[in-house]
C-alpha cells in the first residue's frame, strides 16, 4: 500500500471516501485501508490531558465511543472556550476525546 494522497486525506477528514462518495462508503474505505491509515498517522497528536486548545473551533479527534465496548475512532470535534472552565469539546453520551490536532488545510487544485 501506497502513501496517502492529500485528497485521501481531505476526504478522510471530511467522513467520505477516497472517491468522493457516501459516509456509509467511507466506512467501508476506512476498514479496507486500516493498515495504510495506521502507517500514516499523524505524529503530532496532542493529549486532551496535557495540552487543550486555545481557541474555539472544530478540531480532528480520537474518540473513544461506546458504553461497554469503548473504540477509537478518528472524527472531527467542536472545542468550545469558556472563561470559567477552558476548553470544553462537544461530546455526546458515550464520547470522549482523548487526543486532538488543527484541522489541515484543504487540498489546492
Amino acid at each position: 500500500m501506497g502513501k496517502l494522497t492529500a485528497r485521501e486525506k481531505w476526504f478522510i477528514y471530511q467522513g467520505w471516501d477516497a472517491q468522493g462518495g457516501t459516509k456509509p462508503d467511507f466506512k467501508y474505505w476506512l476498514k479496507e485501508n486500516e493498515a495504510r491509515l495506521a502507517q500514516e498517522a499523524p505524529s503530532d497528536w496532542l493529549s486532551v490531558d496535557e495540552e487543550q486548545p486555545t481557541e474555539t473551533g472544530i478540531y480532528l479527534v480520537t474518540m473513544l465511543v461506546g458504553s461497554m465496548t469503548a473504540k477509537t475512532v478518528v472524527t472531527t470535534c467542536r472545542c468550545v472556550m469558556s472563561e470559567h472552565y477552558g476548553a470544553r469539546w462537544m461530546e455526546g453520551d458515550w464520547q470522549k476525546v482523548t487526543h486532538w490536532q488543527p484541522l489541515p488545510a484543504p487540498p489546492e487544485e
